[in-house]
């Protein structure tokens, strides 16, 4: 996800791991993390000098992302799960 945006390309692991650490409690503490996920995430890079935008956008596509791969392997289970368990 760091190569998707101009600005966030050079960051390190560290920096990204901050990120991640400050987006996991931001799920935690509220539903899904809607909203408040990408706001946590811009604070981390902001630490690292992200501009504000380009970590508001980061923070947006990664929250993004993962809920669209938990909706999707979601459903994939809901009508796999059925299948694999008529044994």
């Amino acid at each position: 996800m760091k190569f998707c945006l101009d600005g966030t390309e050079l960051l390190d692991f560290k920096a990204l791991l901050i990120a991640f650490i400050f987006g996991a409690l931001s799920m935690t503490t509220t539903n899904g993390g809607i909203g408040v996920y990408p706001i946590s995430v811009s604070l981390a890079l902001g630490f690292y000098g992200v501009p504000f935008e380009t970590s508001l956008a980061f923070g947006w596509l990664t929250w993004t992302v993962q809920t669209m791969v938990v909706v999707f392997f979601g459903i994939l289970a809901f009508f796999l799960l059925p299948i694999v368990n008529k044994a």
